[in-house]
């Protein structure tokens, strides 16, 4: 993943802001083996999830992270990132869901956020932005992907 753009805005884009093609990268964060246990206990118990030894004999033969958890941390740097803090008005979905390949314990996870889309609303002071998230390792390979679709202020508006 490219190394430069890097966004950490005071206030997010409005609808104006977004460009079709615009790309956007951001910061990191390290997943410990203890956060993927404790997700997974609560939201998805199964063995290569919650117990290395267990992991070990699994098709995947080590402790990974659940789907929902690497969905959700992707998600969580997406917010994070500041693209539309204060400007964000509602979600209108998610799609495209895609896991590549696994979210393993110690693995710092990147995204990039790239403007599919954009579409004027027909409620007055907004507009429509389709995103594609994908994450990447620390290694450069995208292990996840998704495409949200969001109803953003115009001028700033929210």
């Amino acid at each position: 993943m490219e190394s430069s753009n890097l966004i950490k805005p005071l206030r997010g884009r409005s609808f104006e802001d977004f460009e079709v093609g615009q790309v956007m990268l951001c910061h990191g964060m390290t997943v410990t083996e203890e956060s993927i246990i404790a997700f997974a206990r609560q939201w998805d118990p199964q063995p290569f999830h919650i117990n290395s030894d267990a992991a070990r004999d699994s098709i995947f033969g080590k402790l990974v992270a659940s789907g929902l958890h690497t969905m959700l941390l992707s998600y969580w740097l997406y917010f994070d990132s500041g693209v539309v803090k204060g400007t964000a008005i509602a979600g209108l979905g998610i799609e495209d869901l895609k896991f590549l390949g696994p979210l393993v314990p110690g693995d710092t996870i990147s995204i990039r956020i790239r403007v599919m889309d954009k579409q004027a609303s027909s409620r007055p002071g907004c507009g429509k932005v389709k995103l594609k998230i994908e994450t990447f390792n620390q290694s450069d390979e995208m292990i996840f992907q998704m495409t949200i679709h969001a109803l953003v202020a115009a001028n700033g508006d929210a």
